[in-house]
């Protein structure tokens, strides 16, 4: 009940965040959205991995997109890819979690070109590249500074033991 309680708080203040954002830098796509369910389904298990990325992916296709179910789709899939990447390999690495997060990133860039293509009719490289050009840093080094800083914390307390 209380991981329940974290995920609507930590899920509210990804839509606040994204909302101000969006509005404050104009041409912000970073997706607080994805790294969020990257990182519960990377320390949770595929399940709720499952369940946190197709509630955000829900609430990202409610306020920001056009088409309903693809964000959904996208961040379940990007949920159970992540928790079984950990599950297979070695887990502790931090360049093994940067080029996982890198490809999830394009594989769930990648998902959203092919539904807009198919169903909205853009054009794939356009919407490809408007989405992952100006959100790509931002959204493979974040969670790679959060996992940083736990792998950091959890050293010092199992130091301290």
């Amino acid at each position: 009940m209380k991981n329940f309680f974290l995920f609507l708080f930590l899920a509210f203040l990804s839509l606040i965040f994204q909302f101000i954002l969006t509005g404050w830098m104009g041409k912000w796509t970073g997706d607080l959205f994805f790294i969020l369910v990257l990182l519960w389904s990377y320390y949770r298990g595929w399940k709720e991995g499952a369940l946190v990325g197709f509630s955000c992916g829900i609430i990202k296709d409610i306020f920001f997109f056009p088409l309903m179910g693809v964000n959904a789709f996208s961040l379940c899939f990007v949920g159970v890819l992540t928790s079984e990447l950990k599950s297979r390999i070695y887990q502790e690495n931090v360049i093994f979690f940067f080029f996982v997060v890198g490809t999830l990133f394009l594989i769930n860039g990648f998902l959203i070109a092919c539904f807009l293509f198919i169903f909205h009719h853009f054009p794939f490289f356009y919407t490809l590249g408007g989405y992952l050009y100006p959100s790509f840093l931002f959204n493979i080094i974040a969670p790679c500074c959060i996992f940083l800083a736990r792998e950091t914390l959890k050293k010092k307390v199992i130091s301290q033991f």
